[in-house]
């Protein structure tokens, strides 16, 4: 129950939307505890797609960086450490000049956060 504003469910899931511009399809992860990277999933060439973390996943507080790492090449684009949680989107968008690549948090409010 979301009884008052900023109190979230903690099993409500923070959602990472991908919007991958590049030519290549491109594998995600989180990276947190100082290089620790764990998978969060699979962005197609030219395709956008909504990936959920878990909060369990994520230290409350704690800076995490995401990581796209384009499959069958070098290189990769690593975010800015950023600080997000369960009421959070986070909107990556890949380019194809991987450093020109963004992202971006949005808080979401109580009412738009449906814990089932």
């Amino acid at each position: 129950d979301q009884a008052s504003v900023g109190h979230v469910a903690p099993d409500v899931a923070a959602m990472v939307r991908v919007t991958n511009h590049n030519w290549l399809d491109m594998h995600l992860y989180i990276l947190r505890d100082g290089g620790q990277r764990q998978s969060i999933g699979t962005v197609g060439s030219l395709q956008t797609a909504e990936l959920e973390l878990p909060f369990i996943a994520l230290d409350p507080g704690a800076p995490v960086q995401l990581v796209a790492d384009p499959i069958g090449s070098r290189g990769a684009y690593v975010s800015p450490e950023i600080v997000f949680g369960p009421a959070d989107d986070v909107i990556l968008t890949i380019q194809n000049s991987l450093g020109l690549s963004f992202l971006s948090v949005h808080r979401r409010a109580v009412s738009e956060i449906d814990p089932s």
